[in-house]
């Protein structure tokens, strides 16, 4: 199965987050203010989010299948659709909880 890794304010190996497959999720935390969050597939896909203190952010990696490679983009959920998901999914795997 293929992992889609997960970094926080660039790509560098030591900026990872974590990775996961479908059906799973990671978290970690950050300081408020502005973070671009980056997601690796075949390509990247970048999303930046502005933290303020205290508050949770859900995104969600969508992969769309080809033929012979996986691409990856990012979504903002509302707060609703992220709990909601989250509930069922698998912990993923964290290579570190905050930055």
């Amino acid at each position: 199965m293929r992992c889609f890794n997960v970094f926080l304010d660039g790509n560098e190996s030591d900026l990872e987050m974590g990775y996961n497959h479908g059906e799973r999720y990671i978290y970690f935390y950050i300081i408020h203010g502005r973070h671009e969050v980056n997601s690796k597939a075949k390509n990247w896909a970048d999303m930046p989010v502005t933290v303020k203190a205290g508050e949770v952010i859900y995104l969600k990696q969508e992969v769309e299948v080809g033929v012979m490679i996986a691409r990856n983009s990012l979504k903002v959920l509302s707060d609703v659709e992220g709990r909601y998901l989250v509930k069922d999914a698998v912990l993923g795997t964290i290579a570190k909880e905050s930055k």
